[in-house]
């Protein structure tokens, strides 16, 4: 497993900042006393950026940005010293609660909708798009759609960076969002086993599914995920299930985004979809088992990827 330099662009169209609450015990309608408080840059995108960072790759974080709290996760990105070119709109950032009870296990979240953008704040994002994405080999489309943006907007970026400079582009998002972004044929798809429904995979396990989303929409690389079950991955030569070693959790948070990170990065040098994903299902897993951020994951990447089995579906 070697990490080459390249260059990965992201697109966190309605960011946050994740405040998390550790809460022994914790109890609905209840008062509830925090053990501790971590507040840091937080969406999808952001957190793909955050990864292949740490895996030593040039990443550029793109998206909007509102108000005071904006100008809070733009300040903590520096401090991570991760690359941002985002857009300022009005009203503010958002902020996602999450609840991690260490006694029970639980993870509770409340996500906020995030400021509203115009149609003329998401004209303006194509052109800084248009402009931006040739100089990248990858791009991580990756979250939910603030109120405001069409629900095609991942289309037209998926559109626009394939007619423009033939990016190749991962999609993970979910819903409206997702259904027309599949429909312009990204390089690579990757919805959770939920979020795979509304592409036609119905029920039944991941390997199921990305077998059916691979055959209906025929892009290069589908991957659907499965939490601690691992991720099921599917091109023209076949389909392969990942199983990661059972590990103990201490949050899920990021654990998705981080399978990207690794899947795109693992990619880049070894141009072997399989053993990408091998590599992502680890930091997937190393994220959910560490309690010290992205640092701690990667110290966990040398006991958890040489345990990572595939098997053919």
């Amino acid at each position: 497993m070697v990490i080459m330099p390249g260059t990965i662009l992201t697109v966190t169209a309605n960011p946050a900042l994740d405040k998390t609450y550790i809460v022994p015990g914790f109890c609905v309608d209840a008062m509830n006393r925090a053990h501790s408080v971590k507040i840091e840059a937080g969406g999808k995108g952001v957190n793909v950026s955050r990864w292949c960072i740490a895996l030593g790759h040039d990443s550029l974080a793109l998206g909007w940005l509102a108000g005071e709290s904006g100008i809070r996760l733009r300040g903590l990105l520096h401090c991570e010293a991760i690359p941002e070119q985002f857009s300022l709109i009005d009203h503010e950032t958002r902020t996602n609660t999450k609840i991690i009870d260490p006694v029970t296990r639980s993870q509770t979240e409340v996500n906020e909708p995030g400021p509203p953008v115009t149609e003329s704040q998401v004209q303006e994002f194509y052109g800084v798009w248009h402009d931006t994405c040739s100089r990248f080999e990858y791009a991580v489309l990756s979250g939910s759609l603030p109120p405001g943006a069409p629900p095609d907007f991942y289309a037209n970026l998926i559109r626009i960076g394939r007619d423009v400079c033939g990016i190749k582009i991962v999609l993970d998002t979910s819903g409206d969002a997702l259904v027309l972004g599949a429909a312009e044929r990204p390089w690579m798809l990757k919805p959770n086993l939920h979020e795979s429904f509304v592409l036609g995979a119905r029920g039944g396990t991941c390997s199921e599914a990305v077998v059916v989303i691979r055959d209906k929409y025929q892009c290069e690389v589908t991957v659907v995920t499965d939490g601690p079950r691992g991720a099921s991955i599917a091109d023209r030569s076949g389909a392969w299930h990942v199983f990661p070693r059972p590990i103990d959790v201490i949050s899920t948070v990021g654990s998705g985004d981080a399978v990207a990170a690794g899947f795109v990065c693992e990619y880049m040098d070894s141009t072997d979809p399989v053993d990408a994903l091998k590599f992502g299902v680890a930091c997937g897993a190393a994220n959910a088992a560490s309690a010290s951020g992205v640092g701690g994951s990667i110290l966990l990447l040398d006991d958890i990827y040489p345990a990572v089995v595939v098997e053919a579906v």
